[in-house]
């Protein structure tokens, strides 16, 4: 190294670095963190229907979802849930970055069981069960649940 560049050289510019390094690295993980604890209840789900990433059906983005168990806790997934829909099933994902912790999740026809419910305050929702996770409740609103019936053939609303 230039000797004159030698003198300029400040040494708690490493220790600078190093401080910067560390606390992105902290706020990473703690977005990490905090996203992997949010995928609890979708991942309930994701234990029996995690999809098949070769599926064809025709799809909606911008699609808002919550997630809730029978405790007060609840995960809301909002404008971020990809619907995609024909006549055996239904799969929901999240667009990226949020599907970190979150497998695409297939829902076959014949096990969905929808409920009105008074979610939402401005529209009518309802409540989609599974047969095989029953604890787990997915509110949606109105427009969407149509949506999926048209393309499942189901009439569900």
């Amino acid at each position: 190294m230039h000797p004159a560049l030698l003198a300029q050289f400040d040494p708690s510019l490493i220790f600078r670095c190093f401080l910067g390094l560390f606390g992105l690295s902290f706020a990473g993980g703690l977005m990490l963190l905090m996203q992997w604890r949010h995928a609890s209840r979708w991942n309930l789900l994701a234990r029996v229907y995690a999809g098949d990433t070769a599926w064809q059906g025709e799809r909606r983005s911008f699609q808002t979802a919550l997630l809730r168990t029978h405790s007060l806790i609840y995960s809301s997934y909002k404008g971020i849930v990809q619907v995609e829909a024909n006549e055996t099933g239904i799969v929901l994902s999240l667009i990226w970055p949020f599907s970190l912790f979150h497998p695409k999740l297939f829902l076959p026809v014949e096990e969905i069981q929808l409920e009105p419910t008074s979610w939402y305050l401005n529209s009518r929702s309802y409540a989609l069960t599974m047969s095989e996770v029953p604890e787990v409740e997915m509110v949606l609103d109105e427009e969407i649940v149509k949506w999926m019936g048209a393309k499942t053939g189901r009439s569900w609303v």
